[in-house]
Parts: structure tokens; sequence; C-alpha cells
């Protein structure tokens, strides 16, 4: 173990001798963008993290188009949504179970057009009972 500190995303020779890239944290990533906070929704953005409320029990992903190039990955530690260029020109709309308190995390791989849809995310609280 070497005495200087590693930064997230730099290379560094482990003690076998193979060079491995430092993982970032989640505390390392970027706020989302607010689009509303009343009902928490937010604006994805590249290499984004965020901590959903405690009330939260599922999720929404939105992308009013998808384009022709490039990826979204977004995980959770137990789920995982990867919206890619099979969609290319629809619309993306998935809703997902999650666990209150987790981090989702987002990165983005590719480029995309200027005029590009953003990935919305929307945390979401639903009861589940008996409507009978």
């Amino acid at each position: 173990m070497s005495g200087y500190a590693r930064l997230a995303g730099k290379t560094y020779m482990n003690k076998y001798g193979v060079l491995e890239v430092h993982p970032g944290t989640s505390k390392m990533r970027r706020k989302l963008i607010p689009v509303d906070r009343l009902d928490r929704v937010w604006q994805v953005v590249d290499r984004g993290a965020i901590v959903v409320d405690e009330k939260t029990t599922h999720v929404r992903f939105l992308m009013h188009r998808v384009p022709e190039f490039g990826s979204w990955d977004a995980c959770d530690g137990v789920n995982r949504v990867l919206i890619t260029n099979d969609f290319a020109g629809e619309m993306f709309d998935q809703v997902v179970k999650t666990h209150p308190g987790v981090t989702w995390t987002f990165d983005s791989a590719g480029m995309f057009p200027p005029d590009a849809s953003p990935l919305i995310f929307q945390e979401l609280i639903v009861e589940e009972g008996n409507n009978a």
C-alpha cells in the first residue's frame, strides 16, 4: 500500500504490479438538475447521483425521444435501467420499484446530439393495498 492519496479515475499500480483505475464514490458524483422540487422531478446529468427520499417506493425514468447514438445507465445497486439505441426514436417510460433511501447513480456513454431529449428521473410514492 502506497503512502499517497489516490484520486478517483486515476490509474495506479496495485501490489501485484497490475495497473488499475481507482473507482469513484457516490459522493464524488454531481447533483441532478431540479425540474420540479415539489414533485421530486430531476433532469439527469452524466456521472450524477441522487439519494431518494425515505417515502419513495418507486422511481420513473422518462425520455421523450431516445437518440440514435449514446446510452444511459442507471443503477441503485439492486436494480439497473439501461437505455440504449434499441429504443431509438421511441419514447422511454419505465417505473421501477426501489428501496427508500438508496442512492441512484447515472452514467452516459457515447455522444448525444445537441437537441437530444433529456432523461427525466421522478420519485414516486405508490401506496399498495386492497382496492376491492
